[in-house]
């Protein structure tokens, strides 16, 4: 089970879809104003995918012989 709340998570995706760091931040300051834990918990998972997506992006591409090993 996740340590998110729906509403986090809503917020999570909401605020992932504005790639502008400006826009991004006032987006969170009118929709977190006042509730400062929210923001900080939506901040954090927004922090975990920008870690992932950059181990992704240095990840090499499988091999056939890769892919044909985890099809077994």
């Amino acid at each position: 089970m996740s340590d998110w709340s729906e509403q986090e998570e809503d917020l999570f995706y909401e605020t992932l879809s504005r790639t502008d760091p400006v826009k991004r931040s006032a987006f969170l300051d009118q929709t977190c104003a006042g509730r400062p834990v929210l923001r900080a918990r939506v901040e954090e998972l927004l922090a975990v995918q920008a870690e992932a997506e950059r181990f992704f992006a240095k990840a090499e591409p499988a091999t056939s012989f890769q892919m044909e090993a985890l099809q077994k």
